[in-house]
């Protein structure tokens, strides 16, 4: 309404004027009319007047408007998501603690699980996860930094490594072991306040060096070939929201970072590189991470010495408030040239669609019924639909009557390739959605005794809880269409011209929150350049030379106070990611701009795949 109050104020003025010219020219008809200077002194037609304002008013606007059709057709055929709202997210947890030593067997709440979530005289919240979770009898007992590393003799101590990290995994069924359980991985998400927090994620990728394990039975210590730690929340399978194929992976992780950072504040123990070393009847073993550059009197260390077994919570993963739902049947008329397309759900205001997922229609005949499928106009599915003979649907959200009137702003046409109206026989039409309850999760009330949510399709009856309140749903303005769709060319030319520039305007534009802490990470960016490199490239033991770009990103080491550099520098590593050609790689390397010296080298990358 804002954006359209200028509109307004202008065609006022212009009425105005013009019934300034009126009275001058008919002073006898002004008169009838109670018309001086532009004005009326009838409240009866001052307000018919700027009611024909205001109906003018929109008109000119949609007119203004009107490029937001190609853009929205433009992005809807590649990139659909940057249509579609981003609902609201959360961290959940499966608290196993009172009955964890009763579990035989480990079981699994996969991702897309359903949950729901209820408050007082609203409508269910939904819920899916995001991550599989294993229930095992698994806790990790003792977390602990220690600010001197203690290592028997006979182990040898790599370089600079000064200080540990100590996390011990303990089974508390009474009759199962450590060496049967069948885990591919320990999952912990890191549940601290967000200094705490970014330390902690600093630590474990930047600065563990070496990895022992000691076992519990006194049968030593074993040297680790790898660090077992990973990152998590990168992979595809790990997505918040669903999206095309044809979208790059980079610009989700870049959404999903500003939008709900807290899904990358998980790491994984890779529990293969542990198992083989374990003996028989093995019920705990401690993992020792070496770290190097935390002396004992930094910073880091201090904060470090606040880690506890609390900070490190096993049986979480992020949620998103997405759902299925049908919408309310359309019966076609033919007496309207679209239709209001709204969830099958009351109160409308607490659904909003995330995406339109199938239109088909079914006729009663006497051979029985019969199904007919519509395509989407905008997409590249026209000849399996007939072409010119074909059927499609259009869908148009009303911005405006989104604010004004939420739950009744999408309508749909059923049309022809010439987006002509369909000339079918009345028939009923189903829809089948993906929905979110727009703002309203994050109006729920948490930390009940019993738990939050509960599973559609209950699985060990352990009580879920939140352990982060969901945010609101966020959406990309359609005032920023173009710059979406311009960004989408970056390219070589994008680096060695105005890089920097190009770079930060593209996190601004993916900052959907706008956070202070956000604007201040990207504004702490102060150079980008490149140079061209080479790596070694192993190839089924023969190997060969590939040549490619390292990126060197200067940042102002005090614009992450709080936040860490490790998380930023990975999805930037990701993004970065696009610039690279067949057979050709990015490595992306971050320096401090108060010493130069450089803070992190992330792998050779070539799109996805870390090459080295």
């Amino acid at each position: 309404m804002k954006k359209l109050r200028p509109y307004y104020e202008r065609e006022l003025g212009i009425m105005q004027g013009l019934n300034a010219e009126f009275a001058a020219e008919f002073p006898a008809q002004a008169g009838l009319l109670g018309m001086e200077d532009g004005n009326s002194d009838d409240p009866h037609i001052e307000r018919f007047i700027q009611a024909t304002a205001l109906s003018n008013a929109r008109t000119a606007k949609l007119i203004d408007d009107n490029d937001v059709k190609v853009t929205e057709a433009l992005l809807n055929v590649n990139y659909p998501h940057y249509l579609q709202p981003f609902p609201s997210t959360a961290i959940v947890c499966v608290d196993m603690q009172a009955g964890i030593d009763k579990i035989t067997t480990v079981g699994l709440i996969p991702r897309g699980a359903m949950l729901n979530a209820k408050m007082p005289n609203a409508p269910v919240c939904k819920f899916q996860t995001v991550f599989d979770v294993p229930l095992a009898p698994v806790v990790l007992s003792k977390v602990e930094f220690r600010p001197f590393i203690e290592l028997p003799l006979s182990l040898p101590r790599a370089a600079g490594v000064t200080s540990a990290l100590r996390i011990d995994i303990e089974c508390k069924a009474g009759n199962i072991f450590l060496e049967q359980l069948q885990l591919e991985r320990i999952r912990a998400f890191v549940n601290a306040e967000q200094s705490l927090c970014a330390t902690t994620r600093d630590v474990l990728f930047m600065r563990a060096k070496t990895a022992y394990i000691e076992l519990d039975d006194g049968a030593g210590w074993v040297v680790l070939k790898n660090v077992p730690i990973k990152a998590v929340g990168f992979a595809p399978h790990e997505a918040l929201i669903p999206y095309k194929a044809s979208s790059h992976p980079a610009y989700r992780l870049l959404t999903e970072y500003f939008v709900y950072p807290e899904k990358f504040n998980f790491f994984d123990i890779d529990w293969p590189a542990l198992a083989p070393h374990l003996p028989p009847n093995c019920k705990r073993l401690s993992l020792h991470l070496g770290l190097a550059g935390v002396p004992a009197d930094s910073h880091v260390a201090r904060s470090l010495a606040e880690l506890s077994s609390k900070n490190f919570v096993l049986g979480c993963t992020p949620v998103v408030n997405l759902f299925k739902r049908s919408a309310c049947p359309i019966e076609l008329s033919h007496t309207a040239p679209d239709y209001e397309l709204s969830p099958d759900g009351s109160p409308a205001d607490a659904y909003d669609i995330h995406s339109v997922d199938r239109v088909y229609s079914v006729r009663e005949s006497r051979h029985g019924p019969t199904l007919t499928e519509f395509r989407p106009y905008y997409s590249l599915r026209h000849g399996e639909a007939g072409g010119r003979h074909g059927r499609y649907y259009l869908v148009r959200r009303d911005p405006i009557k989104a604010m004004s009137n939420p739950g009744h702003e999408t309508r749909i046409s059923l049309v022809d390739l010439d987006l002509d109206p369909l000339a079918i026989p009345n028939a009923s039409v189903s829809i089948d959605l993906s929905c979110t309850n727009r703002d309203l999760p994050s109006r729920l009330r948490y930390g009940g005794a019993a738990g939050d949510l509960t599973l559609e399709q209950p699985t060990g009856g352990h009580p879920l809880r939140f352990l982060r309140k969901p945010t609101p749903q966020y959406r990309f303005s359609p005032d920023d269409h173009w710059r979406l769709i311009s960004q989408l060319s970056l390219s070589h030319c994008s680096l060695a011209s105005g890089g920097l520039d190009n770079l930060k305007e593209t996190l601004t534009l993916y900052d959907l929150p706008q956070s202070s802490v956000s604007q201040r990470q990207i504004a702490g960016i102060t150079a980008l350049a490149h140079r061209p490199a080479r790596t070694w490239l192993p190839d089924g033991g023969i190997g060969c030379l590939v040549h490619g770009i390292e990126i060197l990103l200067t940042v102002d080491e005090d614009a992450f106070a709080g936040t860490g550099i490790h998380l930023f520098a990975l999805v930037l590593d990701h993004f970065f990611g696009l610039y690279v050609h067949l057979n050709s790689f990015s490595q992306l390397t971050i320096l401090s701009l108060s010493s130069g010296k450089e803070l992190l080298r992330c792998q050779p990358r070539n799109g996805a795949i870390n090459l080295v």
